[in-house]
């Protein structure tokens, strides 16, 4: 099943407005906010322990023209929650 409309209208959403990603700082959440910048997404990449693989996963987007910030926070707590 593909996207409604296709790809540009895909891209064409993402240029206006970014995405966070929970638990993007490895794994799958990794790969999933790289595709997300690919798309043209700028991306929140959050993590509650690997700051270190929250950085590296925002280098590579940052280094392949996209846009990538890294937030800390646990997303199952409340008070992190409502400032991630």
């Amino acid at each position: 099943m593909g996207l409604r409309g296709g790809k540009e209208k895909f891209n064409e959403r993402f240029e206006r407005q970014g995405s966070g990603r929970d638990r993007a700082s490895k794994g799958i959440g990794a790969a999933i906010a790289r595709g997300l910048s690919a798309a043209g997404a700028a991306v929140v990449v959050n993590y509650s322990s690997s700051k270190e693989g929250a950085d590296r996963v925002v280098a590579d987007i940052n280094a392949n023209g996209g846009k990538a910030i890294a937030v800390k926070g646990d997303v199952a707590k409340a008070a992190d929650a409502a400032t991630v």
